[in-house]
């Protein structure tokens, strides 16, 4: 295990944060498997647990927690990745927050997504969507502002009409 010195930083505003700094702690559980845990690295403000969480980061204010968790964010600013594979993929994408196991997963660059639930919004390259439910809106691939609340709710992409009746008396 490895430990650097930090420097802490506090802005007008009165944040708080660590920067140019890592913690490394390299560990091998009761059955053998290793486990790493970088807490921080060399981008402003960002906070990641599990193995490969933010590998490529150069983004700021990013926090992956998981496995793999928002391991290819690389420009990508202000990303909330909590369970294992949840915002893999993403590259560029900024203002996104998934919540469960492999969590909008393919998204590149897509911003503004909202995944709560496992596998939500797991293929979704497009940005600006809201799935809530294991997997809600999982297989959507396009389209902007799609919303799903429930389990596997839109589960596939589909066009909706709502036809509104009204009695006339």
């Amino acid at each position: 295990s490895n430990m650097t010195t930090s420097t802490l930083l506090q802005g007008d505003d009165g944040a708080k944060g660590i920067k140019d700094t890592t913690i490394t702690i390299t560990n091998n559980d009761e059955i053998g498997n290793l486990q790493e845990i970088n807490l921080l690295q060399d981008s402003d403000f960002i906070t990641k647990y599990g193995y490969n969480a933010l590998a490529a980061n150069t983004g700021d204010n990013n926090s992956a927690f998981g496995n793999l968790a928002g391991s290819s964010i690389l420009a990508g600013s202000d990303n909330s990745a909590f369970g294992f594979r949840s915002i893999e993929n993403t590259t560029s994408g900024q203002w996104n927050t998934a919540f469960g196991s492999q969590s909008l997963t393919v998204n590149i660059n897509g911003s503004n997504n909202t995944a709560l639930g496992c596998w939500s919004l797991r293929n979704a390259t497009i940005g600006e969507s809201t799935a809530i439910g294991s997997f809600a809106l999982a297989e959507i691939t396009t389209g902007l502002r799609n919303t799903a609340v429930g389990y596997f709710s839109i589960n596939l992409p589909r066009i909706c009409v709502i036809i509104f009746l009204s009695k006339r008396n």
